[in-house]
């Protein structure tokens, strides 16, 4: 696998975990439990791996 595969796959599963957590958190905050309305969330966190596999690797060692 490449560089760039590999750190845009990276890039997916760290920010679709970002991204769920805070729907979780958000979640939390209205009063609901972290895992209900499962919908939301899980769009969120596509959301999040998306933007995260896009950006992650315009980042790079120097």
């Amino acid at each position: 696998m490449n560089r760039l595969l590999r750190r845009s796959a990276l890039g997916a599963m760290l920010g679709g975990l970002l991204f769920a957590g805070l729907a979780a958190y958000m979640n939390r905050a209205n009063g609901a439990a972290p895992l209900d309305h499962l919908g939301p969330l899980a769009f969120t966190a596509a959301i999040g791996a998306t933007i995260g596999g896009l950006v992650a690797p315009l980042f790079r060692r120097r």
